[in-house]
């Protein structure tokens, strides 16, 4: 491919999420269902152990709020969280959890979800969660590890990063250091003092 030789940087637009507690609910259309959005934000100290157990955190939470929420409370159409890291421009993390309901149950479910997610932050997961995420994303790696748009990806990430590329080969160690008081620390900043809480409800009548 040609080149201009010309170096290139990013610049940093210092746009964030809100700091803070923010909450919003917007009225729009008129079938009787509702959407809800959980999103936590700040910065983050961006390692690979750090991201490795945001993965976990983020797996876990799934693992609770099928179980929790879906299964147990039989409420929701959907439910199921995100979350994601960035080293560039800035160091921040990203953690999104998402539901759909009806909109009588929309606050309550809301406040179990926030509840479960003070537990992890709290007590930290169970051993068996923490081998459940183990378990299911060495065997995705396995998977991935033989696959190129896996490497493509990991090494742009690595080049864009400034990372030794090598590294990509430590991910299943990584994975194995694991534990529950290595999520549990990580949990008590992720779940931290800035919330945003967005709710879509059938318009007024």
């Amino acid at each position: 491919m040609p080149s201009t030789g010309k170096k290139e940087s990013y610049k940093d637009l210092n746009i964030h999420p809100l700091k803070g507690k923010v909450t919003k609910t917007v009225y729009r259309g008129i079938d009787d269902k509702s959407a809800a959005r959980l999103v936590y934000s700040g910065d983050f100290v961006y390692t690979p152990e750090n991201v490795t157990n945001l993965s976990a955190i983020e797996e876990i939470l799934n693992i609770k709020l099928i179980e929790e929420i879906r299964e147990k409370e039989s409420g929701v159409y959907y439910i199921g969280s995100q979350a994601s890291a960035e080293k560039l421009p800035k160091p921040r993390y990203t953690l999104l959890v998402a539901y759909g309901t009806n909109p009588s149950r929309v606050d309550e479910l809301g406040a179990k979800t926030i509840a479960l997610l003070d537990g992890l932050k709290k007590n930290g997961p169970s051993q068996t969660d923490v081998d459940k995420f183990k378990i299911e994303t060495k065997r995705q790696l396995e998977v991935q590890l033989k696959e190129n748009r896996y490497w493509l990806g990991e090494l742009l990430s690595s080049y864009e990063n400034g990372e030794d590329p090598r590294d990509i080969l430590k991910e299943m160690s990584l994975v194995d250091k694991v534990t529950v008081a290595s999520v549990k620390a990580l949990a008590a900043k992720v779940f931290g003092p800035n919330l945003i809480q967005v709710k879509l409800m059938p318009e007024k009548k």
